[in-house]
């Protein structure tokens, strides 16, 4: 106590005044891990599945968080309102408080770098690992949920909505034990099916409540790159890096000119144009030429639209169906790209003439889906790949794509 008092006061202001001392951050790996070892040993604590400690102090949670982060521990920080009520005897007053947790991986990362020096605490960390590395579902990580899902699952019995954490109207995180508990709840199959769907790709799009513009003038911005799947997490906020500009005007030239040459070549020719991220839609020639959609993300999402186009309007009696889909070959999840696979095989393929891929190489895209594609098919006859490293590869794209003459 005494030496925290001396080395770190700002410790010791009130509650909500209490951060870390600027010193802290200049110390070498050991002396930081034995500060925040000594500050959890202290006013940390062990639920179920997570290292964690709740504070008043905004900054002096925060600041944990950022030091958290020097050996990529993704401390997650979440504001909690704590209204009046009674433990027996004592009253425990209305306040806001900030939770600091570690869940899944980064609590491993908090034991082989920091753990505890408390022999109580140090022996329920090792527990808690160990049933983490053996694949328990209530570490991994949170699942960005449906909107209505508390809707959804107003009629499943009070104890499990409190075993599944739905009691907190405002939640739209749980992991995935909770969303397991909820589905098996659940009597409709059609709503059983949208949580296997959050679950399967891991997360689903929540309206945007507001926008607002920034005041005062431009500001710097910068240009991440995180290998091998340019996702990351911003202050709570997944953000995903996808094709630049250049890698999208390569696919607008291309595009156009195997647009052209099909027409100047066959009557009666239809296009149909779709553009994705997360999510897919189909539409016109000018808005396909203009969009700002990245491609990339959750890939699955342009191909369950081309089915459906291919099931209502264009089946294989009548129509010669030539699907091109051109991206930077980065996706969501390798459980989406084992999706795309799958509806190849058993939904498009069997029902177009060629499928036709194209990659555009970019410093930000890992290339990834192309190297799945090739792998599940290697020399199948009905599908054709073409790698295209910059404007001057386009012709040899195109090329590669028509000179099959199928």
């Amino acid at each position: 106590v005494e030496g925290i008092k001396k080395n770190a006061p700002a410790l010791t202001l009130r509650s909500r005044q209490r951060r870390i001392d600027p010193g802290i951050f200049g110390l070498s790996d050991e002396s930081r891990a034995a500060f925040i070892r000594g500050f959890f040993d202290a006013e940390g604590t062990l639920s179920h599945h997570a290292v964690e400690f709740m504070t008043s102090s905004e900054a002096l949670a925060k600041q944990f968080k950022l030091l958290l982060s020097g050996w990529r521990m993704r401390a997650r920080l979440q504001k909690y309102r704590q209204p009046p009520r009674m433990i027996k005897e004592n009253r425990v007053k209305e306040g806001v408080f900030y939770r600091l947790s570690l869940n899944s991986k980064d609590a491993i990362l908090f034991q082989e770098h920091i753990g505890f020096g408390c022999r109580s605490k140090r022996a329920k960390l090792a527990e808690l690992c160990r049933r983490q590395r053996e694949g328990i579902h209530a570490m991994r990580s949170r699942f960005i949920t449906l909107e209505n899902l508390h809707d959804l699952a107003a009629s499943i019995p009070s104890g499990e909505k409190i075993r599944a954490r739905l009691y907190e109207p405002d939640r739209r995180c749980f992991s995935q034990a909770n969303l397991e508990r909820i589905r098996e709840n659940l009597k409709d199959e059609a709503d059983q099916k949208k949580i296997q769907e959050v679950l399967e790709h891991s997360m689903v799009l929540c309206r945007i409540r507001e926008i607002r513009r920034r005041k005062g003038g431009d500001i710097p911005v910068y240009d991440f790159e995180v290998s091998p799947h340019h996702n990351y997490i911003v202050d709570g906020v997944l953000s995903h890096n996808s094709m630049g500009a250049e890698q999208k005007e390569i696919v607008r030239i291309e595009s156009f000119w195997i647009d052209t040459w099909l027409r100047s070549q066959y009557k009666g020719l239809e296009t149909r144009y779709i553009v994705h991220d997360a999510v897919a839609r189909e539409v016109d020639r000018e808005t396909f030429y203009r969009t700002r959609e990245s491609g990339g993300t959750i890939i699955s999402s342009a191909y369950k639209l081309c089915i459906e186009m291919l099931k209502n309007r264009y089946g294989p009696a009548d129509w010669n169906v030539y699907p091109f889909h051109f991206s930077d070959g980065d996706n969501w999840s390798g459980n989406d790209t084992q999706e795309c696979l799958k509806l190849l095989t058993e939904e498009i393929i069997p029902r177009v003439n060629i499928f036709c891929y194209g990659q555009v190489e970019s410093e930000y895209g890992s290339g990834q889906f192309l190297k799945d594609l090739v792998e599940k098919f290697p020399t199948h006859e009905r599908i054709i790949t073409s790698k295209i490293s910059s404007r001057e590869a386009i012709y040899d794209s195109i090329k590669t794509f028509l000179g099959k003459g199928q």
